[in-house]
């Protein structure tokens, strides 16, 4: 939940997306590794999850389509 709250953060988002494409190559493929299983492939489990605690319950799978497609434009290179 917290890197969806981050990367699609008005003010931090940017900045935590330009990190990202500025990482060393082993950092930017685990991202990717992370963003492929959780985000997309898991993509409604992680969103059960996230459900799960008061914090989360007015996400939406928008929400992790988009937080998983930012992170996809970053680390891609």
């Amino acid at each position: 939940m917290d890197i969806v709250r981050l990367v699609l953060d008005p003010t931090a988002g940017a900045a935590a997306r330009q990190q990202r494409s500025g990482a060393d190559p082993q950092l930017r493929a685990d991202c990717l590794l992370y963003v492929k299983l959780w985000l997309i492939t898991h993509a409604k489990r992680s969103l059960s999850r996230i459900r799960n605690i008061p914090e989360g319950q007015a996400m939406a799978l928008d929400d992790i389509e988009l937080t998983a497609e930012l992170l996809l434009a970053s680390v891609q290179p």
